[in-house]
């Protein structure tokens, strides 16, 4: 079976946080602690193995942060009411 992936432009960690203007740390933790990046669609590992290199798609991951400040605004307006 074949996995499907995002289609876009896949860069290793250290351009995905410059291009993000974010931590390696924080991406990690976005991955592996918070669940909040998905595989296939944000990053892929490049091999089986487990500390096997990860490309990320940083327009996906752009895109998703996009839609956690769209909810979080959503959510202090509400507040407000």
């Amino acid at each position: 079976m074949t996995a499907k992936i995002a289609a876009g432009s896949w860069v290793p960690t250290k351009a995905a946080c410059e291009q993000l203007h974010i931590s390696r740390f924080t991406l990690l933790r976005l991955k592996n602690n918070y669940a909040r990046l998905r595989p296939g669609t944000h990053w892929v590992q490049i091999s089986p193995k487990a500390k096997s290199p990860i490309l990320w798609n940083v327009n996906e991951i752009r895109c998703q942060m996009a839609e956690w400040s769209a909810n979080s605004d959503r959510v202090l307006r509400q507040g407000v009411n």
